[in-house]
């Protein structure tokens, strides 16, 4: 792609860029020269972080090995601080830099603030201190900040960039780590990169081997046969911290091998992010390796059946991944007959001799594996989960759920919830 770069290089307009969009958005803007001196800024507001002397070393921390990329960079530090940066260039040379930021994507609670402390083995004194500098960041969620930076992008080059296409390229950064609960995606290469948490290499491959196989016995032996040699820790003073984070890690491994094994990208990464949230609203570190051995087990289980599962035509693929997509939709079958443009009672009858069940069945079957997770992984009531999967009644959502399962949605989460 070809940056057009017009009359931006004026040091008037550059100015009036940050001036203009920190207004707008309410989010601080400073632009940075090639050698990463602030040039221009807009932030009245701004006050950086207590634990580093200047501005200038938050910005500079965030630009490694001076890479220039033509798209927006998202990143969020180890002090859940969120910013994105565009390099600017013109046909010749390396300009400088725009930094947006910081914002948070959501209040830090006091606990948080604690264990970031006991995490740097900062002073006691920096409680008051990080109470004070968060309160004063605005919140942004990310989505708003992605829109925020394809508007920065357009107006310095012209050029029209789409949400997707900014997170694809981000997602291929091995450095960059991205909003809390896409961590995943990138967890694996950051956590080797900076040395902070080690397991044997051939342990790991190992692991990764036998959920891609979908072998629940073998990798239930190898779990309790712990790897040689020491892990890493990734939070010097906080052992519930330190779980969770060796959990985020094993989560990249489950759910990549899962992937490999044959389980569709999109539930597999759906799937990760469920049990990551749910994760972290965990208080004991019991809880957290429970809830990482269900996680195994469940992404191994998952490639089994992606390995064993028959093999359809492409229009009952495409009928499956419809559903799979709307489930939290009232599917009918004239949608679907338009999806895969095939009429409705022709579709039925492939349906049934390819899947062995009716689309409606398959339907209420798919419900029912969606809301098994919902009760094992959230708080949402049995009402709220019927609603949400468009049940209709409780009564006969537990009818169906109890035909599927055996239990009622009831007894199922008291059977497998993780407290």
């Amino acid at each position: 792609m070809t940056n057009k770069l017009e009359n931006i290089l004026e040091k008037e307009d550059i100015q009036f860029v940050c001036d203009i969009m920190s207004k707008t958005f309410m989010l601080p803007i400073h632009f940075l020269d090639k050698n990463g001196d602030v040039l221009f800024e807009s932030a009245e507001r701004f006050v950086h972080n207590p634990v580093f002397p200047c501005k200038t070393d938050v910005f500079n921390s965030l630009i490694e090995n001076n890479e220039i990329y033509n798209f927006p960079i998202l990143k969020i530090n180890s002090f859940y601080e969120t910013f994105f940066y565009i390099s600017i260039k013109d046909y010749k040379s390396f300009i400088g830099t725009f930094i947006v930021g910081p914002s948070l994507s959501s209040n830090l609670t006091l606990e948080t603030i604690d264990e970031l402390i006991s995490d740097f083995n900062l002073p006691i004194t920096y409680k008051k201190k990080f109470f004070n500098y968060y309160n004063q960041l605005p919140v942004v969620n990310t989505s708003t900040l992605l829109n925020f930076s394809l508007v920065l992008y357009y107006s310095i080059y012209k050029t029209k960039l789409d949400i997707d296409t900014i997170k694809e390229k981000n997602s291929t950064l091995e450095h960059n780590i991205p909003q809390m609960h896409n961590l995943l995606n990138l967890t694996l290469s950051e956590t080797r990169k900076n040395n902070t948490f080690h397991i044997p290499y051939k342990y790991e491959q190992l692991l990764f081997l036998l959920i891609k196989e979908g072998d629940q016995n073998k990798l239930l032996d190898f779990l309790y046969s712990p790897p040689s040699g020491e892990k890493g820790t990734l939070s010097k003073r906080s052992p519930l911290r330190h779980f969770k984070n060796e959990f985020i890690y094993a989560c990249t491994i489950a759910y990549r091998a899962a992937i490999d094994g044959g389980v569709n990208s999109e539930v597999a990464y759906a799937l990760s992010v469920q049990y990551t949230q749910h994760m972290e609203e965990l208080k004991n570190v019991q809880d957290v390796q429970d809830l990482r051995l269900k996680m195994f087990l469940d992404f191994t289980n998952m490639s089994y059946i992606a390995k064993n599962k028959p093999r359809y035509s492409k229009y009952i693929t495409k009928c499956q991944n419809f559903i799979f997509s709307h489930i939290y939709e009232d599917i009918t079958l004239s949608q679907l007959s338009k999806a895969v443009n095939l009429n409705p009672n022709y579709l039925s009858g492939l349906f049934k001799k390819e899947v062995g069940m009716t689309i409606s069945n398959y339907i209420q079957k798919e419900r029912i594996e969606e809301a098994k997770k919902l009760l094992i992984l959230t708080d949402n009531s049995l009402s709220e989960i019927c609603t949400l999967l468009n049940f209709g009644a409780q009564s006969y959502f537990s009818t169906i759920f109890k035909r599927f399962t055996g239990v009622t949605p009831k007894e199922y989460r008291h059977l497998n919830k993780i407290t």
